[in-house]
């Protein structure tokens, strides 16, 4: 099946009360390409999670996510990586889309369009190609987490 078709189809069934639309993944799985295109068909403005400010450090994470959207008060279009820490109770009565593409698609695109570390060092290209499989490892257990945690 087509992904993109995949997305969609799984975005309408999204009950038109729900306060916000949460959109997950690994870096590189197509979050805010897929955030932006729900946000046109659904009229809703969308939160970047790693663009919030942060509460306690120089990246914004979940703790800042969280506390950013008790101030809210519209629905939006939440995507980020940082929703891989919410608990269960953080998403009640909410629509979470997880994108978890292949492994070797993830691992393409950060080579192909490259990403920053934890420190802030930008990373890309075939020399990086094993720092963005270990990523791409490291947040295909964060996802394994996050699935158990939420269900």
């Amino acid at each position: 099946m087509n992904p993109i078709q995949s997305f969609f189809d799984e975005i309408e069934k999204v009950s038109s009360t729900i306060a916000h639309i949460f959109i997950t993944g690994s870096p590189g799985a197509g979050k805010t390409t897929r955030s932006m295109e729900l946000a046109k068909i659904k009229n809703m403005p969308v939160i970047h999670g790693d663009r919030v400010p942060p509460t306690k450090y120089k990246y914004p994470g979940t703790d800042s996510l969280i506390k950013y959207l008790e101030d809210v008060d519209k629905p939006h279009i939440v995507e980020g990586a940082q929703i891989l820490g919410f608990s269960k109770s953080d998403i009640a009565d909410r629509e979470v889309v997880i994108l978890d593409p292949d492994e070797e698609e993830l691992i393409k695109r950060l080579v192909n369009r490259g990403w920053q570390n934890s420190y802030g060092i930008k990373l890309k290209g075939e020399r990086d190609r094993d720092q963005a499989k270990i990523l791409v490892e490291d947040f295909q257990d964060k996802l394994k987490r996050f699935r158990t945690r939420i269900s």
